[in-house]
């Protein structure tokens, strides 16, 4: 499927359109290229029962890109770790309101 994202943080702001795989219960991948300010874009989350019997999840996730300006790309360095947990934390923010969804 098709879908339209955004990413931003502080100064950059882009929205692209990106391919989305879904694999329910195992993976979601969301990949871009040539946008205005990627070069490309890849962003994966895999997901696993955890094999005790406490209805957990493990997730992992990773992000592979490439700006189109070299200066960004220098710059990027300073601030990867700042963007990474900015997802997670949205994703974490997303899960408890789902769960909160179904117990209502």
């Amino acid at each position: 499927m098709r879908a339209e994202l955004e990413v931003g943080f502080q100064m950059f702001s882009e929205r692209y359109l990106s391919d989305v795989a879904l694999e329910p219960n195992r993976s979601v991948v969301a990949s871009s290229s040539h946008t205005q300010l990627f070069e490309h874009l890849r962003s994966e989350w895999h997901f696993q029962a955890a094999s005790d019997a406490s209805n957990s999840t493990w997730v992992s996730f990773s992000v592979e890109f490439r700006f189109k300006s070299a200066v960004y790309n220098e710059v990027s360095e300073l601030f990867m770790q700042e963007v990474v947990k900015k997802m997670v934390r949205a994703f974490e923010q997303r899960c408890r309101d789902l769960q909160a969804a179904r117990e209502k």
